[in-house]
């Protein structure tokens, strides 16, 4: 029988231990690539979004979820654009209007008080946002008898489009129009029960409804408005901008501006509020201050408090230093502290003030905020569902919504066929996007028309021809000088038209934004813990906008990444068995643990309740493998300048790595969490001293203590890397010369064996990826570098990217790239599945389902992408190439061909000398390598292993038996003794090296 003298260890660690090994070189040592992605993202909440001009930043957030201070991960404005569609033609002027009347039933106001309306915006069954605001005073009534209410020709018959009680002016009504038949004859007046009314103006505004729109902050206006020129402001929990607070006091009398404590805070209406403050005096007069909540921001007038709160009475000696209220219907708070009546000079002092939401006072927080102003013009537009976006976090400005104003002399007007024109409406065309395609349309004065027989009914705008960006526009005749051009121009010169318009094509460009903190230091955009976010302009009636933002948490992660009803494993290095919600679903939380994940991922959501160390996820049973924590896709040896191979012997002891007076400390070969390893020391006297394991980051862990005398120990299993050791004993320095020390694996001391190691370098930087079962290879005996796997970063440059001829779905569209055009890009292999950091990988072609296919095809040369709708700009291949262009995706994938070359080795042994091949050691060669990734090590050993041999002797012979019975050929004899010896503890047949 053959001599067989080597074993065949295959093993993804990256440290292993072989024994009964000789002292010769290895037969053959390669590594594979491997490459994991921790689907874990960073923590951030959900896409959150509010149009409120004033509100807690966790608002409608799941309780469970808690924001901490951080840079925001992403916040988006957008804009929008409302048309007041009522337009009151008389003004209510100051004069008194009584309702008087003997009898309690509802009276109305005679004719000539009534003020007629223009209202000839409303459309048939539309749902309208109403909200009055009427400036009067009620004396000898109720103002719950008392409505506002407006009247029109509604299927045919004079009837109220609404009625609204005055004790609800301030709060929106949303109606629904009915069938209009005549618009004309439209006005507002007052009815009642008998009052004493006087009216010094009224305001209503009528808009277009939107869901959600009776939560929404509009201030008020006439015509058309849009946003313009945002500002965003972002706090913690403390409100309060101002600093402590401090005056004499002379007598009776507290000297300086008291009314300056709080001077026009900002608060959110019906909402508890609660203020604090540490107060000082070195009288013993009492805190004693007034609350004045109002409605808008105005100079401080202690005669005008709208609403006031007053803390302590003078008599009372209990300092209060805390005060809750409800601000109601209030916006503003004024905080005033007054002087309590004394014969004694003194001072008082407030100091560490707080405002904060609740009810209950908190530990006091210092001010902070970030104020986040657009330094040039901007107005972001919305027709719809389509807005312009201004992204806060780049500057990026989409204008998808553009404005021309017609005012007779700026837009060449053309005259209509015959067809656009009748008896009552005169009608032009124009270009106002210069021939551009145009798809959706608004104005401020006329109403869009839906068809060509409601564009002659109706003074309206209508587009003609949208490829052409065409728009007709007809007028009342009665209204024009004459039916022409010049005569449509003098309107428009008295009457300016303003359109908006949807572009078929968004313009994209960089604003200029600036965020400074509360000490006017520039800075990125911070959300705060408990904070506040505020949403104001730097014009006049601007609408808010929409925010959409993510802010910073401790717990809650958005699992794009994540595949429904798909095996994962959770790792982490530390937990407090608390539970992991995904979507809803409770998981127990674990060290090592695998998991399947819900079968519906509807919101995406994973939230963390309790304590993990170090979490990550992974796609795959990896229960099995050590995998120490990274973040996004990590390869073995990406990022390191360099591969490291170390073989050691017995001895795990590097040398003397300082000896002072107290303590000798010695390098180690890196030792394993979980293993024992005894110490043999010698010439050193160490009975009874205390030993410390030392990690690679300087802290100790006690092996031995003071008054012990054990020389076995065991490496916490912490995660910790342990590469010293330090024996203490006070005493003289010893001589390094006569000292000897060993370090080995196991519980049994044998014989001292100087340190013995060799290193193989590769003096290049490498990567070796993996994807599935194909991984890249690098032979450590030649340097041959055998490289399957490859990487491209897809950025919407490429010049072949087409639909795809894969099915569209509801949801999605597939887009399709040829490296046959992009010839620079290395073909991947057909019908294999890439991976990617920044989008999911998905096996099933046909799902409406986001993320990165198979190659397909016949040739397969190329990439397909299955995108979400609601992220293009426009669905075509130049709305993909623009979203591709901001999230560039990063492409691993399996080459068709593989490439090979030779990359450069060198191997020393412990003393800094050449030696021509890394080698094992007699007995025991510890084996590690440096990856933080570890990648597969195949490596055959000379070995004493008798035991291993005899197995495969009885394995071979049982081999050759069969041979005999069933008459095999020599070839198929030499199969099955291959197929043996390719197990992971295979033996091959060799002839022993000399």
């Amino acid at each position: 029988m053959p001599n067989l003298t080597y074993v065949f260890y295959q093993f993804q660690e990256t440290a292993a231990t072989f024994q009964n090994t000789k002292e010769k070189p290895y037969k053959s040592l390669s590594i594979k690539g491997q490459t994991y992605q921790n689907i874990l993202p960073e923590p951030t909440t959900p896409v959150l979004t509010n149009n409120a001009e004033m509100f807690s930043v966790d608002e409608g957030l799941d309780e469970t979820i808690e924001i901490v201070d951080g840079v925001a991960k992403s916040a988006i404005l957008k804009g929008q654009t409302l048309v007041n569609c009522i337009n009151l033609k008389t003004k209510w002027f100051s004069s008194e209007t009584n309702l008087k009347t003997d009898s309690p039933t509802d009276v109305e106001l005679s004719q000539y008080q009534r003020a007629s309306l223009d209202v000839s915006m409303l459309k048939s069954n539309q749902k309208y946002y109403v909200l009055p605001i009427v400036d009067y005073t009620m004396t000898n009534g109720v103002n719950s008898d008392v409505f506002l209410q407006l009247n029109t020709m509604i299927s045919n018959s004079l009837n109220a489009l609404f009625r609204i009680r005055f004790n609800t002016l301030a709060k929106p009504t949303i109606i629904t129009t009915g069938e209009l038949t005549d618009l004309s004859k439209s006005y507002i007046f007052i009815a009642g029960k008998s009052c004493e009314l006087n009216i010094r103006d009224i305001k209503i505004m009528l808009i277009e409804y939107q869901d959600g729109m009776e939560n929404w902050d509009i201030p008020y206006f006439e015509g058309m408005q849009s946003v313009k020129m945002p500002v965003l402001t972002t706090t913690g929990k403390n409100l309060f901008d101002g600093g402590d607070f401090y005056t004499d006091i002379i007598g009776n009398s507290a000297t300086g501006n008291c009314e300056l404590l709080i001077n026009g805070l900002k608060i959110k209406k019906n909402t508890e509020y609660v203020i604090s403050f540490k107060y000082e005096t070195d009288t013993d007069r009492p805190s004693s201050y007034y609350c004045i909540l109002t409605k808008t921001k105005q100079t401080f007038d202690n005669h005008n408090m709208l609403y006031s709160y007053v803390q302590n009475n003078p008599n009372d000696s209990i300092n209060k230093t805390t005060l809750s209220f409800d601000s109601g219907d209030f916006e503003y708070l004024y905080l005033s502290p007054t002087s309590i009546a004394s014969t004694v000079d003194g001072y008082m002092s407030y100091s560490n003030i707080q405002v904060e939401k609740g009810s209950t006072s908190t530990t006091y927080e210092p001010y902070k905020s970030n104020i986040l102003t657009v330094n040039e013009p901007v107005e972001l537009r919305g027709i719809g569902d389509v807005k312009d976006e201004l992204n806060l976090t780049t500057g990026e400005l989409t204008e998808r919504i553009c404005e021309v104003v017609l005012d007779g002399t700026n837009i060449e007007l053309y005259n209509t066929t015959s067809d656009f024109n009748n008896d009552n409406f005169y009608s032009v065309y124009c270009y106002p996007s210069n021939r551009q395609s145009i798809i959706n349309i608004i104005s401020d004065k006329f109403k869009k028309a839906n068809s060509k027989t409601e564009f002659l009914s109706i003074p309206s705008i209508y587009i003609f021809d949208k490829n052409k960006g065409q728009i007709v526009i007809s007028f009342e005749k009665n209204k024009l000088s004459e039916n022409s051009i010049n005569g449509v121009k003098e309107f428009l010169q008295q009457n300016p038209l303003t359109i908006q318009y949807q572009l078929a094509t968004p313009t994209i460009k960089t604003v200029d934004l600036s965020v400074v903190d509360q000490d006017n230091t520039v800075t990125d955009l911070h959300f705060f813990k408990d904070g506040h976010i505020i949403q104001s302009s730097g014009a006049d009636t601007s609408l808010i906008p929409t925010l959409d933002y993510q802010a910073k948490t401790s717990n809650s992660y958005v699992m794009d990444l994540m595949k429904s009803n798909t095996i994962y494993t959770m790792k982490s290095s530390t937990h407090n068995g608390g539970y992991i919600y995904i979507d809803g679903k409770d998981y127990t939380m674990g060290l090592n643990r695998q998991f399947t994940s819900p079968s519906s991922m509807t919101n995406k959501l994973l939230v963390v309740d309790g304590v993990i160390d170090n979490f990550m996820i992974l796609e795959g049973d990896l229960t099995s493998k050590t995998i120490p924590y990274f973040k996004g896709i990590k390869s073995a040896f990406e990022g390191e300048d360099r591969i490291e191979v170390l073989s050691t012997g017995k001895n795990l002891t590097k040398g003397v790595l300082s000896n002072v007076t107290d303590r000798v400390t010695f390098e180690l070969f890196e030792l394993i969490n979980g293993k024992t390893y005894t110490h043999t020391l010698t010439n050193y006297n160490t009975d009874g001293a205390r030993i410390d394991l030392v990690s690679t980051t300087g802290d100790s862990y006690i092996i031995r203590n003071w008054g012990e005398t054990k020389s076995t120990f065991t490496v916490p299993d912490d995660g910790v890397t342990y590469n010293k050791i330090s024996f203490w004993k006070s005493g003289l320095l010893y001589d390094e010369n006569t000292m000897t020390f060993q370090l080995e694996e196991g519980s049994i001391a044998t014989s001292y064996e100087p340190y013995k190691s060799n290193t193989l370098t590769v003096n290049e930087e490498v990567e070796l990826r993996g994807v599935g079962d194909v991984q890249d290879e690098l032979n450590l005996l030649t340097g041959e570098l055998t490289q399957r796997i490859g990487e491209v970063v897809l950025n919407g440059s490429e010049k072949s990217w087409g639909a795809s001829g894969l099915s569209n779905q509801n949801e999605t569209i597939i887009f399709q790239m040829n490296t046959g055009i992009d010839t620079h890009i290395p073909h991947p292999e057909p019908h294999i599945l890439p991976i990617s950091p920044e989008m999911r990988s998905n096996n099933d072609t046909s799902a409406d389902l986001e993320g990165i296919l198979k190659c397909q095809g016949t040739d397969g040369h190329g990439f397909y992408v299955r995108i979400n709708r609601n992220r293009l700009e426009t669905e075509d291949v130049l709305g993909f190439k623009t979203w591709l262009s901001k999230n560039p995706l990063t492409v691993r994938y399996q080459l068709e061909t593989e490439s090979i070359k030779t990359v450069d080795l060198t191997i020393q042994d412990q003393d800094g000398n050449e030696i021509p091949k890394p080698k094992s050691y007699y007995e025991v060669t510890h084996f590690s390598i440096n990856s933080l990734i570890p990648p597969i090590v195949e490596v055959e050993v000379q070995t004493f292993n008798q035991e291993d041999l005899e197995t495969l002797s009885d394995t071979i012979d049982e081999i050759e038996n069969q041979q005999d019975k069933l008459m095999t050929t020599s070839e198929e004899q030499e199969d099955g003794v291959q197929s043996v010896m390719l197990g992971l503890t295979e033996i091959f047949e060799e002839s022993e090296e000399v």
